[in-house]
């Protein structure tokens, strides 16, 4: 975010969105959801550099950007409930699960936050770079022994 530019109030938000039809607020939440998924990756890997000043302070602006974005998410689910659609293919909250279903733990909050009551977003936790080499190598060495992979 540049220094001149500011989001717009969550107050802004919730009149946009009463405007607009039902197939734009659901695309408009699925972009949120894209850019929390990787916020969340872009942390995760910038956790191992914490203690440069820079990078933690991309960290701090990645948590207020996933906190905002959200609120967004649950105000889109919101509108749509009051229109009278269902929203239960939403998916909402802030927990963080791991993507190939090892070790995935609801513990482990996005933006670091305490889980509000009824909120239960799950986005994929990406993997650690370190890990993803690990299986390309593996994978690489799969290929040379003649092994497939799926």
């Amino acid at each position: 975010m540049s220094a001149t530019s500011a989001p717009i109030t969550p107050e802004v938000f919730l009149v946009a969105i009463k405007d607009l039809e039902l197939e734009q607020l659901h695309a408009e939440a699925a972009r949120l959801q894209n850019s929390l998924y990787h916020l969340a990756r872009s942390n995760i890997a910038l956790q191992e550099f914490q203690n440069d000043p820079v990078l933690k302070e991309a960290i701090d602006d990645n948590e207020a950007t996933i906190q905002r974005q959200r609120q967004r998410v649950q105000m889109i689910v919101e509108e749509i409930q009051r229109r009278g659609f269902p929203t239960d293919h939403i998916i909402l909250g802030n927990a963080v699960n791991a993507v190939n279903g090892e070790g995935g733990s609801a513990d482990t909050r996005l933006g670091g936050g305490q889980e509000e009551e009824g909120d239960s977003m799950v986005i994929a936790r990406p993997e650690s770079p370190a890990r993803v080499r690990e299986e390309e190598e593996a994978h690489a060495d799969g290929q040379r022994e003649g092994g497939v992979y799926l």
